[in-house]
C-alpha cells in the first residue's frame, strides 16, 4: 500500500477500526521473552557507566588537586585550552 493510498482509505471508518485493533493487539504483545537477552547488556551497560564515570570523577579530582601547583606558563595554557580558543 502507498501512502496516497494508506490516506484515502484513512477515511474509511471501518478500515481505521482495523488498523487500530491491529495496533493495539501489537502494543499488547506478550514480550517477556526479550527481557532475559537484554538483562546482560543491561548489566554491561550499567558496568561501564560507572567505569566511564568513576573514571570522569577521577579526572575532576586529580584537576582540582593539581591546578594549584602550575607554573604561570601552564596556567596559561590551561586557561587557553578550556576557554574554548583552541
Amino acid at each position: 500500500m502507498t501512502p496516497s493510498q494508506l490516506r484515502s482509505r484513512i477515511k474509511d471508518e471501518n478500515f481505521c477500526k482495523n488498523i487500530i485493533s491491529y495496533l493495539e493487539n501489537i502494543i499488547k504483545e506478550d514480550l517477556s521473552w526479550i527481557n532475559p537477552a537484554f538483562e546482560h547488556l543491561i548489566s554491561v551497560s550499567s558496568d561501564m557507566e560507572s567505569t566511564i564515570f568513576g573514571s570522569v570523577s577521577n579526572c575532576i579530582e586529580d584537576k582540582e588537586n593539581t591546578k594549584h601547583n602550575l607554573s604561570d606558563e601552564d596556567k596559561g595554557e590551561q586557561e587557553y585550552f578550556y576557554s574554548g580558543k583552541m
